[in-house]
């Protein structure tokens, strides 16, 4: 299966790709997809709380992200349109959750190539101009850490508010068993912050919510889990249990979308050095846990 038709999405013109008459279409059919699209779905869905979304004003909601269905169940919380903005590009072009999300409204991004990057922050400010509302996850990529609630967040959210006085809606969502929970935050004003301070509002209040479902639904004890064998294990068999769940998974685009500052170093790349140690008597204190 490829969705050849779906090629013209690619384009890094915002006119070629988003128009009046597709958006209101879409708002016409988006009650049918909000209500079919589920039923392909892992998990069943309790909405925890939601907050009334304000009127009269474009809104962008941004969910966390952390399993393949996470946007099918964020768009049933949200019980409204909006365009998302979509980054697996195999995934959309080779399986139906393209079509889908085609219908839905969709605005694409290939993640390694700048260009397209940049043109998706116009095409996002274009749609939102042309009366559509935003799905941006701002993480960017799955969040596969063992202890962060919510990784650092990518700034083009922020951009597309400051340039349409949007508003944002933080959006979380924590699976559990055979159950997704979710909660709808209440709507803030993004772009009334400074750059760096407004991303670190959006970040805390995220991060605040996944961590209210995790503290209410989450009740495993470490000693509990420690039974089981090693965390590290366990969390990577978990981790690999939800990528299977995509039949089409980028792992080279996947394993490098994180957000990172210019000025920061991953773990691997900060001891790496230990890979070029040449272990002698001499130097093997250095493998010492201690």
């Amino acid at each position: 299966m490829y969705n050849f038709f779906l090629k013209y999405l690619e384009n890094n013109e915002p006119r070629k790709v988003i128009s009046q008459r597709g958006i209101k279409f879409r708002k016409c059919i988006n009650p049918i997809i909000r209500k079919l699209a589920p039923l392909s779905g892992h998990y069943k869905l309790q909405i925890v709380r939601k907050s009334q979304l304000p009127k009269d004003v474009p809104i962008i909601f941004a969910p966390t992200h952390g399993f393949k269905d996470d946007m099918l169940y964020t768009l049933v919380t949200m019980d409204t349109h909006a365009y998302i903005l979509f980054g697996s590009l195999p995934q959309f072009f080779h399986s139906f959750d393209g079509i889908t999300a085609w219908l839905n409204g969709a605005i694409l991004v290939d993640r390694s190539d700048r260009l397209s990057r940049k043109a998706s922050v116009e095409k996002m400010i274009y749609a939102v101009n042309q009366g559509a509302n935003l799905v941006i996850f701002p993480e960017g990529v799955w969040n596969k850490s063992e202890n962060l609630p919510v990784l650092k967040l990518y700034s083009g959210i922020y951009k597309v508010a400051k340039q349409t006085g949007a508003f944002v809606v933080p959006v979380a969502t924590h699976i559990e068993g055979d159950t997704c929970y979710s909660i709808l935050d209440e709507a803030f004003e993004l772009s009334k912050y400074e750059e760096k301070e407004g991303m670190q509002v959006l970040r805390d209040k995220m991060a605040t919510i996944k961590w209210e479902l995790m503290e209410k639904y989450s009740f495993f004890k470490r000693s509990d889990l420690e039974e089981q064998g090693s965390l590290k294990k366990q969390w990577s068999n978990y981790i690999q249990t939800l990528i299977s769940q995509v039949k089409y998974y980028d792992y080279a685009v996947e394993g490098n979308a994180e957000y990172r500052d210019k000025d920061e170093s991953s773990f691997e790349e900060i001891f790496d050095f230990m890979n070029q140690i040449n272990i002698k008597k001499e130097n093997a204190f250095l493998l010492n846990r201690r």
